[in-house]
């Protein structure tokens, strides 16, 4: 065969595979480039990645091939638990966040299917504790996803459980709620294990950020009717008889139609023994709070209580479900509404 004809050949099949598979081959070289920023070689046990690669699909394909090119590339997985994933919307760009822990230092690569940008993070005390670090990270490449990304790789680093970091991968990111969430739900399977026959069922009232990590760990999800979300105006709060109540447990057996009822709440002296307990706004003041409640997730049960147990009968449960009704009105745990004088 003529040289030049073999060189238009190879030139086509490389072009041809060039365009069906751009987005596998450029992104494989912006991993290999955050990994020499990094200083990091493959297998390096102190490198993690966070990814939304399997939700987000790019360039209308589905991104389950990106998460064998990060394996390959840095040797993060599953299986080592220094590959980590956190949900976004399927039309989401295609984020990989690669981190040091021994230098505190991440590169976030994005891509849309048509260009990638780098960007690169220093995560340390003496950067999240800042309100600078914020407004310049938002304004760089992690953008909105600064606060999953800063979150919940430091929490790796800080040996977070990794049933922790998965549900903050349903969650997105790490705040002080889904910790609240978490104790919760190891109060719940220490406290209250499931018997044969039996299953959970969530009465998630107040709902927040803490139903996140209830849904993960008790397997109880609004489709399956197994968490019941409510919310309570500010007036409906002011009369609970519960301060920083979770929520309402029921174990239920649906062979025998009745079940055991208890209403939880989080233990704030405790927790205040050993934190500023707080709801804090500001993005320093939560990393600084997420950053101290790491520690405490290996005994997270203590820091809930239960405020009353009750027995559940078919009706207690069908209006503990029912739209419309205040399941706290429903078990009395409501103060009578003060009646103003005429």
């Amino acid at each position: 065969m003529n040289k030049w004809i073999k060189v238009f050949f190879a030139a086509t099949l490389l072009f041809a595979w060039t365009v069906d598979g751009s987005c596998a081959t450029d992104v494989s070289g912006l991993i290999r480039g955050a990994m020499k920023t990094l200083g990091a070689k493959r297998g390096d046990f102190n490198l993690c990645v966070l990814t939304d690669s399997t939700y987000v699909n790019v360039a209308g394909r589905s991104t389950e091939e990106y998460v064998d090119m990060v394996e390959g590339e840095t040797g993060c997985s599953v299986g080592k638990g220094n590959l980590l994933f956190f949900r976004r919307p399927s039309n989401y760009d295609l984020i990989i966040a690669l981190y040091k822990r021994d230098t505190e230092e991440c590169v976030v690569i994005r891509y849309d299917g048509q260009e990638g940008r780098v960007g690169k993070l220093r995560i340390g005390d003496e950067q999240v504790y800042k309100s600078d670090f914020w407004k310049k990270a938002s304004k760089g490449v992690s953008g909105s996803d600064t606060a999953g990304i800063v979150t919940i790789l430091r929490a790796w680093s800080s040996g977070a459980p990794y049933d922790f970091l998965k549900c903050a991968e349903i969650h997105g990111d790490i705040c002080p709620g889904l910790a609240w969430g978490y104790f919760t739900a190891k109060a719940i399977q220490k406290q209250y294990p499931l018997r044969r026959g039996e299953k959970y069922v969530f009465i998630a009232c107040p709902n927040a950020c803490k139903d996140d990590a209830i849904q993960v760990l008790l397997g109880v999800t609004p489709g399956k009717k197994t968490m019941i979300v409510k919310q309570l105006t500010e007036d409906q709060k002011k009369q609970l008889l519960v301060e920083k109540g979770v929520g309402i447990l029921v174990k239920w057996n649906q062979s025998q139609k009745k079940g055991e009822g208890a209403v939880l709440a989080l233990d704030t002296a405790k927790i205040g023994q050993i934190i500023d307990f707080g709801k804090p706004s500001k993005p320093p003041a939560r990393a600084m709070l997420v950053s101290r409640l790491i520690p405490l997730l290996n005994s997270s049960e203590e820091f809930v209580k239960v405020v009353r147990e009750f027995a559940v009968t078919l009706e207690l449960m069908q209006g503990l479900k029912s739209a419309g009704k205040n399941p706290y009105e429903v078990i009395g745990m409501n103060r009578k509404p003060v009646l103003e004088s005429k």
